[in-house]
């Protein structure tokens, strides 16, 4: 299963939180493997709201799919009010 999609949240807030799980793992090409499953995280251009620029990060889960499935779902339960 694969998960492909944008967020207005930091990379590096991301980075954090999938590091942070039990045996995560950064590997190499920027992937971080988190059991049976790579995420890769891409910082994009921000896109402007009135005068803030709001931070965006593609999110790309990718592996067997009960297991990215529980991942993204930890993953989207943590960031789905964007201030979590």
């Amino acid at each position: 299963m694969e998960y492909n999609e944008i967020w207005a949240v930091d990379m590096a807030r991301m980075e954090r939180f999938f590091l942070s799980l039990e045996g995560a793992e950064a590997a190499a090409g920027g992937v971080i493997r988190c059991g049976k499953c790579d995420v890769r995280l891409t910082p994009l251009s921000g896109h402007p709201v009135g005068p803030l620029e709001v931070p965006r990060t593609r999110v790309e889960i990718s592996g067997e799919d009960e297991e990215a499935r529980d991942l993204y779902r930890r993953f989207f339960l943590r960031f789905i009010s964007a201030g979590g």
